[in-house]
């Protein structure tokens, strides 16, 4: 299968990225630099600042913005940041294992109003997975106890938190911990990954017994359903591949190797509404020999999103990978 090179056509997707920017380089979070969620209308290229953390004190919103993740209407998108009280303690830590999501809790914007609104709290690390497919309910994890250095492994919480009310609910303690979860096309099931036998299972929304749903013979992340149900897409091994329910995968998209860093995919493929084409988020990170002449850093971290049509490969750059982000999410306009 040759690797598509991904191009710049008006004929692709339209619709909105959101995504986490550094805004100040300067100022230290435990990975370096602060960041603001900013909006890029696809075709257009117009760019507008959705956060400003810096802008209401009162707020107590922090700069480690990152992960923003839209509903399925676009009107609202979640994101992990910390809180601004954070950040001396922040200051300490090295955002290597077992603490990568220390201090980060799941925060809320309505993007036509602008407000910002804390949902979470709790200082151990929150993970948002997704939305459920009526945009009410939302997943996500959250260490069950503080890890150390000597014993990093520690269980995963899984929590279905319900944006109405503001409340979660635990429904699961996984072992293994938890490395992706997604919702069920009906949204009655969260179905999750976890280690050591990377099958997939899955958990009734309101809690109870997990079953094994997939048992893959190979690696595979981010299985989801195709609009009308018929089709399914996954990542591995660094290839995208779309298959009939129950038939045989078609690799369809490769990620191309890069100089200085490795690329890998940032979260599960995203269907078009028409079901022709699949965006998929890219993830760029490595280090270079001089600093950046932006960040002053040798390290960087660089989020693409590209759509892929189905029937023939061809590739559209979405978000081009130019700039230091913290992750990126897509929502279809038309």
């Amino acid at each position: 299968m040759p690797s598509p090179i991904a191009v710049r056509d008006p004929g692709g997707p339209r619709g909105l990225v959101v995504y986490s920017r550094l805004v100040s380089s300067e100022d230290y979070t435990a990975d370096g630099g602060r960041f603001d969620l900013f909006l890029l209308e696809v075709p257009s290229g117009k760019v507008t600042r959705l956060t400003d953390h810096q802008s209401t004190p009162t707020l107590n919103l922090g700069g480690a913005i990152r992960r923003p993740a839209f509903s399925h209407d676009g009107k609202r998108i979640l994101f992990l940041t910390d809180y601004a009280s954070s950040d001396d303690r922040r200051k300490t830590m090295t955002g290597a294992a077992p603490y990568p999501d220390s201090f980060l809790n799941v925060w809320q914007l309505a993007l036509r109003t602008r407000e910002v609104t804390p949902v979470t709290r709790g200082d151990l690390g929150w993970n948002v997975f997704g939305w459920s497919p009526n945009d009410r309910f939302f997943c996500a994890k959250y260490l069950s106890r503080a890890g150390s250095l000597d014993s990093p492994a520690t269980p995963d919480d899984l929590y279905v938190w319900d944006t109405a009310t503001l409340k979660g609910r635990r429904i699961a303690r996984v072992a293994n911990g938890i490395e992706d979860a997604y919702w069920s096309a009906d949204g009655s099931r969260i179905i999750y990954r976890s280690d050591p036998s990377k099958h997939l299972f899955a958990i009734p929304r309101v809690g109870g017994r997990s079953k094994t749903y997939v048992q893959p013979e190979a690696e595979m992340l981010g299985y989801v359903y195709s609009t009308d149900g018929k089709k399914v897409a996954y990542t591995g091994s660094g290839t995208v591949y779309v298959s009939g329910r129950g038939g045989k995968s078609k690799p369809l998209y490769k990620l191309v190797e890069t100089p200085n860093g490795a690329s890998t995919f940032d979260g599960p493929p995203i269907w078009s509404k028409d079901g022709r084409w699949l965006i998929i988020k890219t993830k760029y990170v490595g280090g270079t020999k001089v600093r950046d002449p932006v960040t002053g850093w040798y390290a960087f971290q660089r989020n693409g999103l590209v759509a892929v049509r189905i029937a023939d490969g061809h590739a559209v750059v979405l978000k081009e990978p130019n700039e230091e982000t913290r992750g990126l999410d897509w929502h279809e306009t038309d």
